[in-house]
């Protein structure tokens, strides 16, 4: 039963709203990564982007298919074979997304290779297919076969997040499957046997339902001519009750406004309830940009939440999410008002001009993306927001490259203190500080609270037994103690930890040109991103380490550095100098002497 608890709270903190990027499940798992490549190849073929925008999704892809059991499975004698060709369809590594004019032909410049872009795009489409047909289904075969086992912690860990991208990938939304990741594992009815997990993975077949949404809106609405909307759906003065009807329902249709009527959307074909009622707003939404133009005074005003019905069910209470993609971070309260003032202000301590307005103009453009209603343009905002803090460009190199490579060792330089960080949080929400305290206090009295919880995983034979003796007061938390074991198989040598930050390193760069792509998508042919909420999620935290750590630096060196530009390079320096010095000890265990060089580079 371990291994099924370990996947209910995998699952839970994978959708929990305050995860830690790290934790939360992958945007595109080897399924997704396919469709993603494909949308990309079809745009190249049109002329809009460019042939190289397809490296980083091929990089990706490649490394994905290596460490994706499930989808090897799937391939049996054709893996090795898709795996060259994926290889062979490269151009210059590192190549950026940017946008084109031009139309694609055997000689374009920017390639050091041909690129048979029909040819790839038949072979991924055909990936694709198979994918399609196979990977959820084999997803939850393995999750089945290896949570009925005693071991495959990393097999289960691996699964649960690709089952979670899966099914985001397919559209079900993170709100639905966090309720029903509660309500199974969690609620009063207890989970006897592992067999009742079959009973949880049928809730997710893939196949769409017929939905009815019921919004409360402005009686402005009546003016609608509903026979010329293009959608399915009627506006109601009233909707009669009936003793059949919920609590809530009833409820929601008595306390109703003066000035409020209903609108009822009918036959919309979705995942879930809560994808059901974004699909209806978007009417909203379309509706109030098209009468806006016309009409800047007054406003369409409707409520989001509503009640969805599916196929004669009972009414299910439907409202936005309680937390907005820009708001997944932890806030420091108005109380703190003074407190958060002095701090910000120590940005423009003994800063030039240039750095100055560079930050204040970030600052300014990071509370427009907080304000913004749609996504769409948060992560516009947020984008132009991390691009401001950028130096102009020394070279010819282009715009996306500048910007990972200076955004990728401000990204990785504190890594390993945030994974550190979290487990030290994790460990004070989960084992009583007396408890924790009485752990700590065996190792040496002159480390902060910080580095012994570095040092406890750091250290992996010498402190063995001393995390023996918290496994045993952490208790039945089989995510937790995993957590604490794989940290400790991250940390516990030079080679191990370069591994760590490199990979991380990778996977930045890839979301980085990812949200770039996503950018140019939303300003040049304003298409609407399915995924666009995760990558804002990603955008907005990685907004914040940037500033947190000019913070930092700033201070450490007793605002010495007066430039932006500075900074950045410092930071380069220090990073780089650490992976260098962790690849020269490469094999070198960690030790009490040598794990704060080898963890932070200090």
């Amino acid at each position: 039963m371990d291994n099924l608890l370990f996947f209910a709270q995998l699952l839970e903190e994978m959708l929990f709203d305050y995860t830690i990027d790290s934790y939360k499940a992958p945007v595109f798992n080897t399924h997704a990564l396919c469709a993603e490549l494909l949308d990309v190849l079809s745009e190249i073929e049109t002329g809009f982007l460019q042939p190289k925008a397809a490296n980083p999704i091929l990089e990706e892809l490649t490394w994905d298919l290596k460490n994706d059991f499930v989808a090897k499975e799937i391939l049996g004698l054709r893996y090795p074979k898709v795996i060259e060709r994926l290889n062979s369809y490269k151009v210059v590594k590192g190549a950026s997304p940017q946008t084109s004019s031009k139309s694609i032909s055997s000689k374009d410049e920017d390639s050091e290779v041909n690129i048979p872009i029909k040819k790839v795009l038949s072979e991924i489409e055909t990936l694709n297919q198979i994918f399609n047909v196979y990977y959820l289904d084999e997803v939850k075969k393995n999750l089945l076969t290896h949570t009925a086992e005693g071991n495959g912690k990393k097999e289960i860990e691996f699964l649960a997040r690709v089952f979670i991208s899966e099914l985001q990938s397919l559209g079900y939304t993170q709100q639905y499957l966090f309720h029903e990741t509660r309500r199974f594992f969690f609620s009063n009815e207890p989970i006897e046997s592992v067999s009742q997990l079959n009973g949880f993975l049928s809730l997710f077949s893939g196949k769409r339902k017929e939905w009815e949404v019921l919004f409360r809106v402005d009686e402005q609405f009546k003016n609608l001519d509903q026979t010329k909307l293009g959608t399915e759906c009627e506006i109601l003065d009233e909707v009669p009750i009936s003793p059949q009807m919920t609590q809530y329902e009833s409820k929601f249709i008595r306390t109703r406004r003066k000035n409020q009527i209903f609108i009822k959307f009918k036959n919309i074909k979705a995942l879930d309830p809560f994808q059901a009622r974004l699909i209806a707003e978007r009417f909203f939404f379309l509706i109030s940009n098209l009468v806006t133009y016309k009409t800047h005074k007054e406003q369409l005003l409707w409520e989001s939440r509503g009640l969805a019905y599916s196929e004669g069910g009972r009414a299910i209470p439907v409202a936005p999410p309680t937390v907005s993609p820009m708001m997944k971070i932890r806030d420091t309260g108005l109380k703190e008002l003074q407190n958060t003032m002095d701090e910000m202000a120590s940005l423009f301590i003994n800063t030039d001009g240039t750095s100055s307005y560079l930050i204040y103009n970030s600052l300014n453009l990071h509370a427009c993306s907080v304000q913004s209603k749609t996504a769409e343009n948060q992560l516009m905002n947020i984008w132009t927001a991390m691009e401001t803090l950028l130096p102009p460009p020394t070279d010819q190199r282009q715009r996306i490259l500048q910007f990972a490579d200076a955004f990728e060792p401000l990204l990785g330089r504190k890594y390993i203190q945030k994974l550190v960080n979290d487990l030290l949080r994790s460990l004070y929400l989960n084992v009583s500080e007396n408890d924790l305290n009485e752990i700590f206090s065996k190792m040496p009295s002159n480390y902060s609270k910080f580095e012994k919880c570095a040092l406890l995983v750091a250290l992996k034979e010498k402190n063995e037994p001393l995390r023996d003796e918290l496994y045993a007061k952490i208790g039945r938390n089989p995510l937790l103690i995993n957590r604490i074991y794989s940290l400790m198989e991250k940390m516990s040598s030079a080679s191990k930890i370069h591994e760590t930050i490199v990979l991380h390193n990778q996977r930045v760069r890839w979301q980085l040109q990812r949200i770039y792509r996503a950018r140019n998508l939303i300003t040049h042919k304003g298409e609407q991103i399915s995924y666009v909420s995760p990558l804002l999620e990603n955008a907005h935290s990685y907004y914040h380490s940037v500033i947190d750590l000019v913070k930092e630096i700033r201070e450490n060196y007793g605002y010495t550095f007066h430039s932006l530009e500075s900074v950045f390079n410092l930071v380069k320096i220090e990073h780089e100098a650490h992976l260098a010095m962790l690849k020269e000890n490469k094999g070198t265990a960690c030790s009490e002497d040598k794990f704060k060089k080898f963890l932070f580079g200090v």
